[in-house]
């Protein structure tokens, strides 16, 4: 898990994990942690290959966990446990949440798929079951597409030398006659370059399909932003444009891996008939990558820039150097209610349709009773 959890999670390079002298994972208050330093965070990590009584013992170590010297600074519990994980994982987040923490389980099933994917790992901890065994389907299944691997590399601007590091690839020459269309290349690195960049594998093996990939959220999947924050990126942006309310969520996983995840709705709610009852729902939708992605900053873009966005034809970052600069609508647009008549403007700098789209929340989302409180500027 120690080698395998930061090829999951950007970010984890930092894991450590608690092993003693015979480099066996001691009793401790956690098998393993992750310090974020961005915002000075902890992921506590807890393995286990217990067969019997599994929900005891899990409980009893999200227990421990306060204990440690940094529970107040864990953000997140990270279960590993090597077998099926069932609805007593509803236990194991209120447990977490008891404490404020986020719960993110990785069951025997999740574990190996993700195993399945990294071929150097294999191939220490498995041997003949490794995709670069000679006999491997991954090897011998070939395809004759270096023309869209170059494209594919020079999309991210990155020179052959660190590509093939990056790739764990044997040879700088042979990915040039790769690219040349000299040789052809195995499925493993199409599949090790596609995980990169996110460059869809589809697209390098055939060239069908959107060349990279985006995922619709839609209303009601809070579930999708969980999923993307549990693999803690690097940074999310949320970006609109005005003159359609169309928004897209922009996630930057790691140096080279970024995805576009467009809203399946626009925000112009006061053209909208008879659907209204969706603007809850996206309220808290809205709200809730606000929270789980810590606050991402807003970008307000062009109609041109939204659909190269929506696209999916360029590589995320190279669009992203267009968007301008950083603001704070989104994170602003949560601050439906003032104490002072002297801050009912007080976002207007944003723009027309920015007030027009916290009224129409203020309208359907909350009771004006019993205003929200977000900062002290509302004190």
């Amino acid at each position: 898990m120690s080698d395998l959890l930061p090829r999951i999670y950007p970010g984890f390079n930092s894991l450590e994990p608690s092993f003693n002298f015979m480099g066996k994972t001691t009793k401790g208050k956690c098998d393993a942690h992750v310090y974020h330093s961005q915002d000075d965070t902890y992921t506590a990590i807890i393995c286990t290959t217990q067969q019997s009584e599994i929900h005891k013992k899990v409980l009893g170590d999200i227990a421990k966990l306060s204990s440690t010297k940094f529970s107040s600074k864990i953000r997140r519990v990270l279960l590993c446990v090597n077998t099926p994980i069932k609805d007593e994982v509803e236990d194991y987040r209120t447990a977490c949440g008891l404490h404020g923490w986020e719960l993110d389980p990785l069951s025997l099933e999740r574990i190996t798929r993700h195993t399945l994917g990294e071929a150097d790992l294999l191939l220490n901890y498995f041997g003949e079951l490794s995709p670069r065994d000679p006999a491997s389907p991954l090897l011998l299944r070939r395809f004759d597409c270096g023309n869209r691997i170059k494209e594919a590399r020079q999309d991210i601007s990155l020179q052959i030398s660190r590509l093939i590091e990056q790739i764990d690839f044997p040879s700088e020459r042979e990915w040039k006659a790769i690219e040349s269309g000299e040789v052809e290349i195995a499925e493993l690195y199409i599949n090790a370059l596609s995980a990169l960049t996110g460059v869809s594998g589809a697209w390098l093996k055939h060239g069908a399909g959107a060349k990279y990939p985006s995922e619709v959220i839609y209303d009601h999947q809070v579930s999708k932003v969980e999923a993307i924050a549990a693999e803690a990126p690097l940074a999310s942006y949320i970006a609109i444009e005005p003159s359609s309310m169309d928004a897209v969520l922009i996630v930057q996983f790691s140096e080279l891996r970024w995805r576009v995840f467009p809203f399946g709705f626009s925000l112009d709610f006061w053209d909208w008939i008879g659907d209204q009852h969706h603007i809850p729902t996206i309220f808290k939708l809205l709200k809730s990558a606000d929270r789980l992605l810590k606050h991402p900053y807003g970008r307000v873009i062009s109609p041109s820039l939204m659909k190269e966005f929506r696209a999916e034809e360029k590589h995320p970052s190279i669009s992203f150097k267009k968007s301008g600069y950083n603001n704070y609508w989104f994170d602003d647009l949560f601050d439906l209610y003032h104490r002072y008549p002297i801050a009912k403007d007080k976002y207007r700098h944003h723009g027309e349709w920015f007030v027009k789209l916290q009224n129409e929340f203020r309208n359907y989302q909350i009771d004006s009773s019993a205003p929200e409180i977000r900062d002290a500027d509302d004190v």
